[in-house]
């Protein structure tokens, strides 16, 4: 990954102000921009009346020709102060103090990952690599697909396709699904979710097929019947479901679970009739 710059330094030529500057001017011009930076790659310092007291260093953001734009907050950095500076004054593109701080600030924090040293990085902590074996502790991981063996210990995984996985010691919370109506059919959501169905009057739960919801196989949808309203399960049109000895809940709290055999085969497994 190409990092950005943060700031832009180049040889520019020592040169003056054609103008005076106040202490509260956000532009000035010079006579010569040979070689100064342009901000094109970040911001720039310079310094105007080097070596005098009316030093001042100067963040800017840009020149366009001889014109060069302050950058905002960017008069009187690095312990010097904003203040005015007379025509003809001596001006050139610097390097800074802060950006010697940061360098070192950068330096002196630093993590590893196997033997090798990462600046910035905090003190006993691991670059994660693309083909190291490495352990992962205290890790989110949101999204994406995960291959081979990966051990998950007090981890949280939120929503990831994992693939040939050993999860060990991992608490998997069922999320609800609370369905009040007679009439309910299965959504993608519903993948690995509980459906709770609770009314007092007759209703079905649908299995739609695998062109209206594609489901993926050994997809499992967990259902229990919270109000006292007998429900069924059937399929959609060119769903098979196949139950023993038949597609009811038993009872209120009767529970059953929907599973994917293959495209549009299901099975119920459960508290039925």
């Amino acid at each position: 990954m190409t990092m950005p710059t943060r700031r832009q330094y180049q040889a520019g030529k020592v040169t003056t102000l054609t103008n005076p500057m106040t202490d509260v001017a956000t532009s000035f011009t010079i006579a010569d921009a040979t070689n100064w930076p342009d901000g094109s790659t970040g911001n720039f310092w310079v310094t105007v009346d080097p070596n005098t007291a009316s030093e001042e260093r100067i963040l800017c953001s840009s020149r366009s020709s001889t014109t060069v734009t302050v950058a905002s907050s960017g008069r009187g950095k690095d312990g010097t102060i904003a203040i005015a500076h007379a025509n003809a004054a001596v001006v050139w593109p610097s390097w800074s103090a802060q950006d010697a701080d940061e360098a070192n600030a950068h330096v002196s924090s630093s993590g590893s990952t196997g033997s090798i040293t990462v600046h910035g990085l905090a003190a006993g902590s691991n670059v994660v690599g693309t083909t190291d074996t490495q352990t992962l502790t205290n890790k989110t991981l949101s999204g994406g697909t995960v291959t081979g063996a990966i051990t998950a210990s007090g981890a949280t995984l939120t929503s990831p396709t994992v693939t040939g996985a050993v999860i060990n010691n991992s608490a998997w919370n069922l999320t609800l699904n609370d369905q009040t109506g007679t009439a309910y059919t299965l959504a993608l959501t519903d993948n690995g979710k509980l459906v709770t169905l609770d009314n007092a009057s007759t209703g079905t739960v649908t299995i739609p097929d695998n062109s209206s919801v594609a489901f993926p196989t050994g997809a499992q949808i967990h259902m229990v019947t919270k109000g006292t309203g007998p429900f069924s399960v059937t399929g959609a049109s060119g769903v098979t479901v196949n139950a023993t000895p038949g597609l009811n809940f038993r009872a209120q709290w009767s529970a059953a679970t929907a599973i994917k055999l293959a495209t549009d085969t299901w099975i119920l497994l459960g508290d039925l009739s």
